[in-house]
């Protein structure tokens, strides 16, 4: 993802901080779907296993959300493995809804703001 960003000019990555210590990755970008003005992906969330069901995803997100709501965004997606049910957990808990089901299995999910 961060050498694809090189290219990639749209994409915006952050890092999720302990302190000084990078705990996770967060990554999204804007879309520009035709059917879909202003929609927006999360297409990568990392946290280090270590830090996990600490709060550090949840901050994550919800920073991210308040910094794509600011952006004029419509409607954010993005997709999680069907076996990880503590990302579903965290999209649920701010309002995505599962919509379908990508071509690799991925669980597809959506928000409107």
């Amino acid at each position: 993802t961060i050498a694809e960003s090189k290219f990639e000019k749209h994409y915006i990555l952050k890092a999720v901080y302990k302190d000084s210590l990078v705990v996770g990755f967060i990554a999204y970008c804007r879309d520009d779907e035709p059917e879909i003005q202003n929609l927006y992906w999360i297409f990568r969330f990392m946290i280090s296993e270590q830090f996990q069901n600490k709060g550090y995803g949840s901050k994550a997100i919800e920073l991210v959300l308040e910094e794509i709501r600011s952006s004029g965004c419509n409607t954010i997606r993005t997709m999680h493995k069907p076996k990880n049910t503590i990302a579903a957990k965290i999209y649920n808990k701010f309002g995505f809804k599962e919509i379908g089901v990508l071509d690799d299995g991925d669980i597809l999910l959506e928000l409107d703001i």
